[in-house]
């Protein structure tokens, strides 16, 4: 039983990095997304075996792709602050490509 659950998993998380991969071709570094991922969830006195990771979903600016995660940016500056450039004040998430469901080009 225990080898039908993980071959299932990964057919699961191979399905996902697929779909990830069909949609890097259209993606750039200034393009917005849409993200559905699987994400952790903490739990704190309840019943553990009710628990499961939920789904949840992000919109923001495609920052970068790495064979296996994305960086992805929902807040930053409009503007360069520094002749420097970068935004020490941005804030996004990275994410595991086996957790994404979908990655959709919205603009």
């Amino acid at each position: 039983m225990m080898d039908r659950e993980k071959m299932t998993r990964e057919m699961a998380a191979s399905k996902s990095a697929e779909r990830c991969m069909l949609s890097k071709k259209k993606l750039g570094s200034k393009d917005v997304v849409l993200v559905k991922y699987h994400d952790h969830v903490l739990y704190h006195r309840c019943n553990a075996a009710t628990m499961k990771p939920q789904i949840r979903e992000c919109v923001g600016w495609l920052i970068r792709e790495a064979p296996d995660y994305v960086v992805l940016c929902w807040d930053r500056d409009a503007e360069p602050p520094t002749l420097k450039g970068g935004d020490p004040k941005a804030s996004g998430l990275v994410l595991l490509r086996s957790v994404i469901q979908e990655l959709k080009h919205l603009v």
